[in-house]
Protein backbone atom coordinates (compact mmCIF):
# COMPACT_ATOMS: atom_id res chain seq x y z
CA UNK A 1 0.00 0.00 0.00
CA UNK A 2 1.31 3.65 -0.96
CA UNK A 3 0.77 6.54 1.43
CA UNK A 4 -0.69 9.94 -0.38
CA UNK A 5 1.22 12.73 -0.74
CA UNK A 6 0.54 15.66 1.74
CA UNK A 7 -1.51 17.57 -1.10
CA UNK A 8 -3.60 14.86 -2.07
CA UNK A 9 -7.34 16.11 -1.00
CA UNK A 10 -8.29 12.76 0.76
CA UNK A 11 -5.05 13.18 3.11
CA UNK A 12 -5.55 17.13 3.80
CA UNK A 13 -9.50 16.06 4.65
CA UNK A 14 -8.24 13.26 6.84
CA UNK A 15 -5.87 15.44 8.88
CA UNK A 16 -8.53 18.67 8.89
CA UNK A 17 -10.83 16.27 11.01
CA UNK A 18 -7.97 14.59 12.70
CA UNK A 19 -6.51 18.18 13.60
CA UNK A 20 -10.21 19.30 15.34
CA UNK A 21 -10.46 15.93 17.68
CA UNK A 22 -6.58 16.44 18.34
CA UNK A 23 -7.19 19.54 19.41
CA UNK A 24 -10.71 18.01 21.66
CA UNK A 25 -8.88 15.74 23.23
CA UNK A 26 -5.19 18.56 24.18
CA UNK A 27 -7.31 21.49 25.21
CA UNK A 28 -10.10 19.82 27.69
CA UNK A 29 -11.73 22.61 29.12
CA UNK A 30 -14.92 22.28 27.21
CA UNK A 31 -15.46 18.84 29.57
CA UNK A 32 -16.14 20.57 32.53
CA UNK A 33 -15.52 19.99 35.83
CA UNK A 34 -13.87 16.63 34.95
CA UNK A 35 -11.73 16.78 32.11
CA UNK A 36 -10.55 14.23 29.69
CA UNK A 37 -7.56 14.09 31.20
CA UNK A 38 -8.80 13.05 34.44
CA UNK A 39 -11.78 10.76 33.08
CA UNK A 40 -9.26 8.16 32.06
CA UNK A 41 -6.63 8.74 34.89
CA UNK A 42 -3.63 9.50 32.10
CA UNK A 43 -1.63 11.98 30.90
CA UNK A 44 -1.20 12.62 27.34
CA UNK A 45 0.70 15.45 26.91
CA UNK A 46 3.82 15.37 24.74
CA UNK A 47 2.22 12.89 22.09
CA UNK A 48 3.63 13.29 18.32
CA UNK A 49 1.19 12.83 16.21
CA UNK A 50 1.37 11.73 12.66
CA UNK A 51 -1.84 11.24 10.38
CA UNK A 52 -1.98 9.55 6.87
CA UNK A 53 -4.03 7.73 4.05
CA UNK A 54 -2.83 4.75 2.45
CA UNK A 55 -3.98 4.22 -1.28
CA UNK A 56 -5.50 0.56 -0.19
CA UNK A 57 -8.21 0.15 -2.87
CA UNK A 58 -11.74 -0.87 -1.55
CA UNK A 59 -10.02 -2.31 1.81
CA UNK A 60 -11.29 -0.70 4.51
CA UNK A 61 -9.39 -0.45 7.28
CA UNK A 62 -8.07 2.15 9.96
CA UNK A 63 -5.44 1.81 12.88
CA UNK A 64 -3.16 3.75 15.33
CA UNK A 65 0.24 2.33 16.30
CA UNK A 66 2.32 2.74 19.78
CA UNK A 67 4.43 5.21 18.02
CA UNK A 68 0.91 7.70 17.51
CA UNK A 69 0.72 6.93 13.82
CA UNK A 70 -3.06 6.99 12.49
CA UNK A 71 -3.84 6.03 9.61
CA UNK A 72 -7.31 5.26 7.77
CA UNK A 73 -7.05 3.65 3.85
CA UNK A 74 -9.02 4.72 0.55
CA UNK A 75 -11.55 2.23 0.58
CA UNK A 76 -12.35 3.70 4.49
CA UNK A 77 -13.10 6.77 2.90
CA UNK A 78 -15.06 5.80 0.29
CA UNK A 79 -17.30 3.69 2.11
CA UNK A 80 -17.87 6.30 5.20
CA UNK A 81 -18.20 9.36 3.11
CA UNK A 82 -19.69 12.09 5.47
CA UNK A 83 -17.28 13.54 7.94
CA UNK A 84 -18.81 12.74 10.78
CA UNK A 85 -18.32 8.80 10.20
CA UNK A 86 -14.58 9.50 9.50
CA UNK A 87 -14.54 11.44 12.37
CA UNK A 88 -16.29 8.54 14.30
CA UNK A 89 -13.39 6.41 13.04
CA UNK A 90 -10.49 8.65 13.59
CA UNK A 91 -11.77 9.72 16.95
CA UNK A 92 -11.86 6.06 18.03
CA UNK A 93 -7.77 5.76 16.65
CA UNK A 94 -7.15 8.84 18.54
CA UNK A 95 -8.94 7.35 21.63
CA UNK A 96 -6.38 4.11 21.64
CA UNK A 97 -3.28 6.88 21.26
CA UNK A 98 -4.37 8.75 24.18
CA UNK A 99 -5.61 5.85 26.22
CA UNK A 100 -1.85 4.25 25.53
CA UNK A 101 -3.20 1.22 24.68
CA UNK A 102 -0.46 -0.21 22.90
CA UNK A 103 2.18 -0.46 25.54
CA UNK A 104 -0.79 -1.65 28.10
CA UNK A 105 -0.84 -3.90 25.83
CA UNK A 106 2.43 -5.14 25.45
CA UNK A 107 2.59 -5.33 29.15
CA UNK A 108 -0.25 -7.33 29.03
CA UNK A 109 0.88 -9.83 26.23
CA UNK A 110 4.18 -10.84 28.17
CA UNK A 111 2.20 -11.59 31.43
CA UNK A 112 -0.03 -13.61 29.39
CA UNK A 113 2.71 -15.34 27.63
CA UNK A 114 4.11 -16.21 31.34
CA UNK A 115 0.46 -17.29 32.28
CA UNK A 116 0.16 -19.43 29.32
CA UNK A 117 3.17 -21.23 29.55
CA UNK A 118 2.27 -22.03 33.05
CA UNK A 119 -1.03 -23.40 31.84
CA UNK A 120 0.57 -25.25 28.89
CA UNK A 121 3.13 -27.15 31.51
CA UNK A 122 0.29 -28.25 33.44
CA UNK A 123 -1.93 -29.24 30.81
CA UNK A 124 -0.13 -30.60 28.30
CA UNK A 125 3.53 -31.24 29.54
CA UNK A 126 6.15 -30.74 26.76
CA UNK A 127 7.25 -34.88 26.89
CA UNK A 128 3.56 -35.98 25.99
CA UNK A 129 2.90 -32.97 23.51
CA UNK A 130 2.48 -33.99 19.86
CA UNK A 131 5.02 -32.21 17.55
CA UNK A 132 4.32 -28.94 17.17
CA UNK A 133 1.36 -29.08 19.86
CA UNK A 134 2.90 -27.55 22.96
CA UNK A 135 3.45 -23.95 21.08
CA UNK A 136 0.09 -24.15 19.76
CA UNK A 137 -1.80 -24.83 22.92
CA UNK A 138 0.09 -21.55 24.76
CA UNK A 139 -0.68 -19.54 21.70
CA UNK A 140 -4.30 -20.21 21.84
CA UNK A 141 -4.15 -19.62 25.71
CA UNK A 142 -2.01 -16.50 25.48
CA UNK A 143 -4.69 -15.52 23.26
CA UNK A 144 -7.51 -16.42 25.49
CA UNK A 145 -6.06 -14.74 28.21
CA UNK A 146 -5.60 -11.47 25.92
CA UNK A 147 -9.36 -11.37 24.42
CA UNK A 148 -10.70 -9.63 27.63
CA UNK A 149 -7.83 -7.08 27.58
CA UNK A 150 -8.17 -6.71 23.70
CA UNK A 151 -12.09 -5.86 23.56
CA UNK A 152 -11.55 -3.68 26.70
CA UNK A 153 -9.76 -1.45 24.89
CA UNK A 154 -11.77 -1.61 22.26
CA UNK A 155 -14.60 -0.37 24.16
CA UNK A 156 -12.59 1.92 25.96
CA UNK A 157 -11.69 3.97 22.80
CA UNK A 158 -15.01 3.80 21.42
CA UNK A 159 -16.49 5.90 24.54
CA UNK A 160 -12.99 8.01 24.16
CA UNK A 161 -14.45 8.56 20.56
CA UNK A 162 -17.68 9.42 21.40
CA UNK A 163 -16.81 12.24 23.75
CA UNK A 164 -14.00 13.91 21.03
CA UNK A 165 -16.35 13.33 18.17
CA UNK A 166 -18.81 15.70 20.45
CA UNK A 167 -16.17 17.89 21.90
CA UNK A 168 -14.88 18.24 18.24
CA UNK A 169 -18.34 19.71 17.36
CA UNK A 170 -19.11 16.69 15.27
CA UNK A 171 -22.34 15.14 16.18
CA UNK A 172 -22.31 12.30 18.12
CA UNK A 173 -25.24 10.23 16.88
CA UNK A 174 -22.81 9.05 13.93
CA UNK A 175 -21.13 6.82 16.24
CA UNK A 176 -23.29 3.88 16.72
CA UNK A 177 -24.25 3.76 13.02
CA UNK A 178 -20.78 3.35 11.97
CA UNK A 179 -20.02 0.64 13.72
CA UNK A 180 -23.23 -0.89 12.19
CA UNK A 181 -22.19 0.15 8.60
CA UNK A 182 -18.86 -1.32 9.55
CA UNK A 183 -20.86 -4.72 10.67
CA UNK A 184 -22.38 -5.22 7.27
CA UNK A 185 -18.82 -5.91 5.47
CA UNK A 186 -19.27 -8.91 7.75
CA UNK A 187 -15.44 -8.47 9.36
CA UNK A 188 -17.11 -9.63 12.56
CA UNK A 189 -15.15 -12.52 14.26
CA UNK A 190 -17.15 -15.27 16.04
CA UNK A 191 -18.41 -14.56 19.06
CA UNK A 192 -16.63 -17.90 20.34
CA UNK A 193 -13.47 -17.32 18.78
CA UNK A 194 -10.60 -16.90 20.62
CA UNK A 195 -8.65 -14.92 18.57
CA UNK A 196 -11.38 -12.23 18.22
CA UNK A 197 -9.55 -9.15 19.07
CA UNK A 198 -12.84 -6.70 18.59
CA UNK A 199 -16.00 -6.86 20.32
CA UNK A 200 -19.50 -7.59 17.09
CA UNK A 201 -19.98 -4.07 15.93
CA UNK A 202 -23.81 -4.23 17.02
CA UNK A 203 -22.37 -4.80 20.53
CA UNK A 204 -20.17 -1.48 19.86
CA UNK A 205 -23.06 0.32 18.82
CA UNK A 206 -25.49 -0.44 21.26
CA UNK A 207 -23.08 0.53 23.80
CA UNK A 208 -21.93 3.71 22.52
CA UNK A 209 -25.80 4.62 22.49
CA UNK A 210 -25.63 4.45 25.87
CA UNK A 211 -23.43 6.97 26.45
CA UNK A 212 -25.06 9.09 24.16
CA UNK A 213 -26.33 11.45 26.82
CA UNK A 214 -22.75 11.76 27.98
CA UNK A 215 -21.41 13.17 24.68
CA UNK A 216 -24.89 15.15 23.48
CA UNK A 217 -23.79 17.38 26.83
CA UNK A 218 -20.56 18.18 24.78
CA UNK A 219 -21.67 18.64 21.52
CA UNK A 220 -23.14 22.32 21.85
CA UNK A 221 -19.95 23.41 23.41
CA UNK A 222 -17.36 21.59 21.07
CA UNK A 223 -19.21 23.01 17.89
CA UNK A 224 -18.89 26.55 19.42
CA UNK A 225 -15.26 25.82 20.52
CA UNK A 226 -14.15 24.37 17.11
CA UNK A 227 -13.64 28.24 15.67
CA UNK A 228 -11.66 29.46 18.85
CA UNK A 229 -8.64 27.14 18.31
CA UNK A 230 -6.26 29.22 17.07
CA UNK A 231 -3.66 28.22 19.39
CA UNK A 232 -3.69 25.17 16.73
CA UNK A 233 -1.78 27.30 14.72
CA UNK A 234 1.15 28.17 16.82
CA UNK A 235 3.86 26.69 18.17
CA UNK A 236 2.73 25.33 20.72
CA UNK A 237 0.66 23.16 18.65
CA UNK A 238 2.84 22.42 16.07
CA UNK A 239 5.75 21.88 18.27
CA UNK A 240 3.52 18.31 19.36
CA UNK A 241 2.71 17.43 15.92
CA UNK A 242 3.86 15.99 12.31
CA UNK A 243 1.38 17.62 10.20
CA UNK A 244 0.76 21.10 9.07
CA UNK A 245 -3.41 22.05 8.25
CA UNK A 246 -5.50 24.85 8.13
CA UNK A 247 -8.35 24.49 10.88
CA UNK A 248 -11.50 25.70 10.00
Amino acid sequence: MLWLPPNDPQTIRVQRIAAHLIAAACDDTNYGRRRLSARIRRPFDGIHWTVGVVDGGEHVNGFSTATSDITVSTGLLQFLRPDEAVAAVLGHEVGHVIARHCEKRARNWFLAGLLANCAGELLLPLDDAPPGGGAAARDAWRSLLMRPCYRAQEYEADRLGLLLLAAAGYDPRAGPPMYRKLGELGGDEAPDDVRATHPPSAKRAERLSEAKREAAALYGRGAAARGSWTWMMTQKFYGNAKFYVHVQ
